[in-house]
């Protein structure tokens, strides 16, 4: 996984580079999703674990019924760096004032497998890329008070 400060640093320079190309673009930021209910949630399907099998994510979706201290480190590991990188995109994002972030609310979205992609049970489905819009509309229609 990246390290946070590397992630802290990438973002940095990409949100500088956008600034002084577009510098009066409007930023919306999504918050990264909950990659632990992903786990949980498509663990319980058989074709999701068969297609997890290939590869995708596998620090946190590898062997997905195992549940021995070292595959729940392995998880915690993950959920820990996501809330990390998630806390550097506010950190950042509040720095700019042209910069809005969801507040969380994708990686707050209790999303279940009907919002799972059945090609790689990782990202959206066109239902979960519908519920991620909604998310997204309301943050940015919003009154920033």
């Amino acid at each position: 996984m990246t390290p946070v400060a590397d992630f802290r640093t990438q973002f940095e320079n990409a949100l500088s580079t956008l600034r002084k190309a577009l510098p009066r673009t409007q930023v919306y930021v999504a918050s990264i999703p909950d990659l632990k209910r992903l786990w949980s949630q498509g663990r319980a399907d058989p074709l999701g674990k068969r297609v997890w099998k290939l590869g995708i994510c596998p620090t946190m979706l590898g062997d997905a019924d195992s549940l021995d201290a070292a595959a729940v480190e392995r998880r915690e590991t993950v959920d820990r760096r996501v809330r990390d990188y998630n806390a550097v995109l506010r950190d950042v994002c509040a720095k700019d004032r042209r910069c809005r972030t969801d507040g969380g609310a994708v990686h707050a979205y209790r999303f279940g497998t009907g919002q799972l992609s059945r090609w790689d049970w990782f990202h959206p489905s066109v239902n979960g890329q519908a519920r991620l819009a909604e998310i997204a509309y309301r943050t940015v229609t919003a009154d920033r008070g």
